[in-house]
């Protein structure tokens, strides 16, 4: 499909140019005030941001994008710690579902939020919106099959919910389950609309390695619906993949048209455009993309992968560790932390972030091995002995724990 990609281009630009006259802010209500408060925060202007946002979540006191809204324009001003104590009182005041939610994706430490949500699910054992902070707080501590227990829920009473199928295959992925993932994405209709089924039955052969067909799948889901971002992304992924680049590229780019604040897109294409030797424009998407998206293990990692190709290993390093000081329990940081470690061959570091990381994961077999690599470049070859049985040890667990869910 030499111009597949164009023809959806097109499509798309169809889809958004029949819209005709765009109705004014007023005429838009909730909806117009957000995206124009969030386009001033975009353009720098934090103070007038966080004015509209405030007065938005004051008046919308329930509306999730809100409250998100001034939590962003709060912590691109640096303003962290006094929106935490913000929102906990918020909490104190009202302990409903949504500010123990807020509170909780402010945390930004894994262990406490899954904390904070058990408790706040024992007061809303029904909140998809706690059931989804739950599980990702449970999914960055790598507890895979929890995480997909607490999606599980949510799916029990929302069973097209799309956010949540994604989730599920990518964590399905994580564990190898390329079978289940086939049976339950492409053989069952789990979607309320064509596009959305093929949208998702797409997504799912990406995880078996099934390209062509979740090319096909993806084309069409955006051939009947145009406007979603999310589709351009995964199409993106898919061309990269297959080694067609132009068209990696432009379904990148189409994604960031349909919501130019999609920072997954921008750190997928920024690494993308690294890894074709485009380095200067691949680390302004992920610097981008990390302002959008601060304290995020992925954005993070992203810019610091794209540091290290341009050569800027200092800047990677200490990006990580920055990042590290702010959350020590971030494990997806600190893994890739060990990993700029080894590349530096700074072993007395990769001890350090490797024990760190085992203390908070003790299933994790990486650390564990990272950890021998440490102790036998500094000569301790009786520590480093002990640890790779333990490291051993751990493999086999794992293992046998994966073919107990196979």
């Amino acid at each position: 499909m030499k111009n597949g990609i164009h023809r959806l281009l097109l499509c798309a630009s169809v889809g958004v140019i029949i819209g005709c006259a765009q109705p004014s802010v007023a005429d838009l209500g909730f909806s117009g005030e957000l995206v124009e408060a969030e386009s001033i925060r975009r353009s720098g202007n934090l103070v007038e941001a966080r004015r509209r946002f405030d007065t938005l979540r004051r008046r919308y006191t329930n509306e999730l994008e809100a409250h998100l809204g001034y939590q962003r324009a709060m912590q691109a001003a640096n303003l962290e710690t006094p929106l935490v104590e913000e929102y906990q009182r918020l909490l104190a005041k009202q302990p409903s579902g949504l500010h123990y939610y807020l509170l909780g994706r402010l945390l930004h430490d894994p262990p406490r939020e899954e904390e904070l949500y058990r408790e706040g699910l024992q007061l809303h054992p029904s909140s998809s919106l706690l059931l989804t902070g739950f599980a990702e707080a449970l999914y960055r501590q790598r507890r895979f099959l929890e995480a997909l227990a607490a999606y599980s829920r949510i799916l029990t009473s929302e069973p097209t919910n799309m956010f949540v199928h994604l989730e599920v295959i990518s964590i399905m992925g994580e564990l190898g389950r390329a079978a289940d993932i086939n049976d339950r994405y492409c053989q069952v209709d789990m979607a309320d609309t064509e596009w959305e089924r093929h949208l998702l039955c797409g997504a799912a052969l990406v995880e078996t390695w099934d390209l062509l067909r979740a090319a096909r799948h993806l084309e069409r889901s955006a051939e009947l619906n145009p406007g979603k971002s999310i589709t351009f992304r995964i199409l993106g992924r898919i061309y990269g993949l297959l080694g067609r680049e132009e068209e990696a590229i432009a379904a990148y780019e189409e994604a960031l048209v349909l919501d130019p604040g999609e920072w997954k897109a921008m750190i997928a294409l920024g690494l993308f455009l690294c890894y074709i030797g485009e380095s200067e424009r691949g680390v302004q998407l992920c610097e981008r993309a990390a302002v959008i998206a601060p304290c995020t293990p992925k954005a993070t990692r992203a810019l610091a992968n794209a540091y290290r190709t341009m050569g800027r290993g200092d800047e990677a390093t200490a990006l990580l560790k920055e990042t590290i000081r702010l959350d020590p329990n971030n494990l997806d940081v600190l893994l890739r932390l060990a990993t700029q470690c080894i590349l530096d061959r700074d072993y007395l570091s990769l001890e350090k972030y490797s024990r760190m990381t085992i203390e908070l994961d003790p299933a994790n077999a990486d650390a564990h091995w990272y950890l021998v690599m440490a102790l036998s470049s500094q000569g301790r070859d009786e520590e480093a002995k002990r640890q790779s049985e333990r490291a051993k040890a751990v493999e086999q667990t794992n293992e046998n724990s994966k073919k107990g869910v196979e």
